[in-house]
Order: C-alpha cells, then structure tokens, then sequence
C-alpha cells in the first residue's frame, strides 16, 4: 500500500493509485478478519468441525484452572 502513495500525487494515475490502495486494504481486510469470522460463526457447531467435545471439555477445565 504505501508503495502506491507516490502514485497518488500524479494527475494522470491518482485514480489508480487510490483504487489499488484500498482494494488492497479491503481483501487485507477480508481475509484477517471477515473471513475467520464467518467461517466460526458457521461451522461452530458443526459436528466435525473443531476440537472434538473430550478435548474442548478438557481445555475449559483447564481454562478454569489457570485464568
């Protein structure tokens, strides 16, 4: 993104140097966190997904323990 900072500045190529600015910004975006977070909030409770319950109990217990 900042490499296309300079571009900004030229009449000519502005237009593009914004749309590649924050179209990277946007898929950055997407891919970190929109992504992620509909996967789990879709397959949170899907069997086969995730840890399997003696794991996911044990890990609580041990949460508890050791806050």
């Amino acid at each position: 993104m900042l490499a296309a900072w300079p571009i900004t500045l030229d009449p000519i190529f502005s237009g593009l140097a914004w749309a590649l600015i924050f179209g990277l910004f946007v898929s950055t975006a997407f891919t970190l966190l929109v992504i992620p977070v509909t996967y789990d909030l879709v397959y949170r409770n899907k069997e086969g997904h995730g840890l399997p319950p003696h794991m996911r109990e044990s890990c609580e217990e041990e949460i508890e323990r050791n806050p």
